[in-house]
């Protein structure tokens, strides 16, 4: 055959393309306990299992089962999320010990949301526990009651109690349709969304009665840090402010979740995609280049301000030398304006002859 091409031109490629798990921002997890989650179908050993219509969800509970009232609200919105996970848990463990347990065998959910089980005061107990747990986390819980106490002055309900604590990633809904889980359909309506693109105020929500509500109620759930469904010129929306028990906006929680997972799995990805990075110039490069692509994303998302975006890259020359001899690259900043939503409008007109 004589002479080959390959004796004379050799061509290796390397496919620098490995993936890695993107962090999901769009799953609800619905936790109940285990009495009330049989799953009739396959092993009923199953601590959840994955749905992604509301006939999945029929093979395995009753429409009279707690599950399937918070899948219908989910799947009930005009846009719906791709798939809902259904937990149960031991009602002999701590819900904190369960939830842990849950997060241990699927974590691949980003909102909680609780059935209704017990009396009120275990809802509320429950609504306390999952807050503590939920707080370190990068996850978000929407909580629903219609707690008489929440729409009165007092200070010991669980909206004041919420509050006190300041927890960020806790939202507490009052709705006196709470058995129709309006959290869900909320979670149902705001989750698909892109992260940072909606604010949570203003969102018509299908299948459930708004409340009507008193302007002292009105007044002290939005003191409370409080969400309610209720009636506005003939539309029902969701009030309040779209906020957490600490009164940040749940966009803005969500958002910075996005944006944080978004960015290290971004650099993570040039790391284990090149040879390597070196400490150099051309190095340094390549990281805020990544760094300036996933923020322009969020500008993209209406996440943050364009034209605020500012990085900042240390000098290579004034590295620590400890610091570089641990090939630990440190003192990688930036800066920009959150694009925030406009929930109010003011408006100043003159009319003349």
């Amino acid at each position: 055959m004589g002479t080959q091409l390959n004796d004379i031109v050799v061509v290796n490629i390397t496919r620098e393309t490995a993936k890695i798990t993107q962090a999901g921002f769009g799953t609800p997890l619905v936790f109940g306990p285990l009495a009330n989650a049989e799953f009739t179908e396959g092993e009923t050993t199953d601590r959840y299992r994955v749905y992604n219509s509301i006939e999945a969800i029929e093979a395995d509970f009753e429409t009279t089962t707690e599950q399937w009232k918070a899948a219908a609200a989910l799947f009930g919105q005009d846009i719906r999320p791709e798939q809902i996970v259904i937990g149960r848990y031991d009602t002999a463990e701590t819900l904190g010990d369960e939830l842990s347990a849950m997060q241990e065998a699927h974590g691949d959910w980003y909102a909680l949301m609780l059935t209704r089980d017990g009396e009120e005061s275990d809802q509320i107990a429950d609504i306390a526990a999952a807050a503590a747990w939920i707080e370190p986390r990068d996850k978000i819980f929407i909580a629903c009651i219609a707690e008489a106490a929440m729409i009165t002055s007092a200070d010991t309900d669980i909206a004041s109690t919420l509050q006190a604590a300041a927890y960020d990633r806790t939202a507490i809904m009052y709705s006196a349709d709470h058995a129709n889980y309006p959290e869900g359909a909320w979670l149902g309506r705001c989750l698909p969304e892109d992260p940072g693109s909606i604010t949570w105020k203003f969102k018509q929500l299908s299948g459930i009665t708004a409340d009507d509500l008193t302007t002292t109620a009105v007044t002290n759930l939005k003191a409370k840090s409080a969400n309610f469904y209720e009636t506005v010129a003939g539309v029902n929306i969701i009030s309040g402010e779209g906020v957490m028990a600490s009164g940040e906006y749940i966009d803005t929680i969500r958002g910075c979740d996005w944006l944080k997972a978004r960015i290290a799995e971004g650099i993570y990805l040039k790391l284990i995609n090149a040879n390597k990075i070196p400490f150099t110039v051309q190095g340094l490069t390549v990281i805020e280049t990544e760094l300036r692509y996933r923020l322009q994303k969020a500008v993209d998302a209406d996440f943050l301000v364009a034209g605020t975006v500012d990085i900042t890259m240390p000098d290579i020359d004034a590295l620590d030398p400890l610091e570089k001899a641990q090939r630990f690259l440190n003192d990688v900043e930036f800066a920009a304006t959150l694009a925030y939503a406009v929930h109010k409008v003011s408006i100043a007109g003159k009319l003349t002859l």
